[in-house]
């Protein structure tokens, strides 16, 4: 009896997520696209717990990026005709009520505020994340794989799938100095060629550098926009370690330390499993830590491609003073003034 009551189940969330399709070209407001993405990702979780398939947990996916990506739509459609009330970095703003307008949370019908407008940023962002992808053949090019694909998953596919923009000229430096550089480098990245898996060399939605254009200063004004008070923090790529090391004794900083990043996912190129990033910390002339005993590992998962973790951002603000130069940054965050080749590609948070 127990195993006929799984099978049926089974056959009723498939046949759910079989409507969902349908659904999907039916929506028409914000309350029915935040309806189907949680619709979705119960499928997902079952399909995944269940053991399913990967085709049932990517299909899953898909409905749901869908979905979302309607539901920012539509929340912004609002916001533009004036039907709902803007908001103040993802959070709401405290505004006179004008006669006949709804917040977001009336608008997906909920008396949970913060959740409304954690699902309404949620969706901005993953809208931004896979801007010009097509979401089903992401989902079919999983399919093929073999690979369970979650929201993170279908994000990096996007990335990977963007051709970057040729660089002609340098970007203007920076008009200040600042006693705090984050540095990013567009490390140039040679093409894997994998036979069993088609297709997987590196793409990267922004344009590398090679490593005279990464020691020129016209390209990447680190002297001139370093104090002569200063910490630097210059992520690494495992390969391009020692040229790391160089770089950052020629801009005049002494090394001190590294910091790591523990991510949840890598990749196996040929034998170890790469899942791992590295921060070189530096500091020239005197400027001391405004907080001692920080930890210089940190566990966080990946949330796309070139996009660092917040807790390495909070871990920047409590042991070093600004002014703070991000350069090179994939997300746009407080405290930190943001430089780079690819601002085109920038999500501000």
């Amino acid at each position: 009896m127990a195993a006929t009551a799984e099978k049926t189940n089974e056959v009723n969330e498939l046949a759910r997520l079989a409507d969902a399709t349908k659904t999907l070209a039916e929506v028409s407001t914000a309350k029915e696209a935040w309806t189907l993405a949680r619709t979705a990702e119960a499928a997902r979780r079952y399909a995944q717990m269940r053991g399913l398939g990967h085709e049932a947990i990517n299909y899953a996916t898909g409905i749901k990026a869908k979905a979302m990506i309607l539901l920012a739509d539509l929340v912004d459609a609002g916001q533009a005709d004036g039907t709902i009330r803007t908001q103040d970095q993802g959070r709401p703003k405290s505004l006179d009520d004008d006669q006949g307008s709804l917040s977001i949370s009336e608008l997906l019908e909920t008396d949970k505020d913060q959740q409304a407008w954690d699902a309404v940023r949620d969706a901005r962002r993953l809208r931004d994340a896979l801007a010009g992808a097509d979401v089903d053949a992401l989902v079919k090019q999983a399919n093929t794989a073999g690979d369970d694909l979650g929201l993170r998953g279908l994000r990096r596919a996007a990335a990977m799938q963007r051709e970057p923009a040729p660089v002609t000229e340098p970007v203007p430096p920076p008009a200040s100095r600042y006693r705090c550089l984050v540095i990013d480098p567009p490390w140039p990245m040679p093409k894997i060629d994998r036979d069993e898996r088609p297709d997987q060399g590196t793409k990267l939605d922004y344009a590398t550098m090679t490593p005279d254009r990464l020691a020129d200063e016209e390209w990447l004004p680190v002297r001139t926009s370093a104090d002569e008070d200063c910490h630097i923090y210059l992520w690494v790529t495992h390969k391009h370690l020692p040229l790391g090391l160089d770089l950052m004794k020629m801009w005049g900083f002494n090394y001190q330390c590294v910091m790591t990043w523990h991510k949840n996912v890598g990749i196996t190129p040929y034998s170890w499993m790469y899942d791992t990033e590295h921060v070189l910390f530096g500091r020239r002339g005197s400027l001391q830590l405004t907080q001692l005993g920080l930890r210089l590992s940190f566990d966080a998962p990946v949330t796309g491609h070139s996009i660092k973790p917040d807790v390495f951002y909070d871990r920047v603000r409590a042991a070093s003073p600004g002014p703070r130069l991000d350069m090179f940054p994939g997300v746009a965050h407080d405290g930190f003034e943001p430089w780079g080749l690819e601002e085109s590609h920038r999500v501000e948070v």
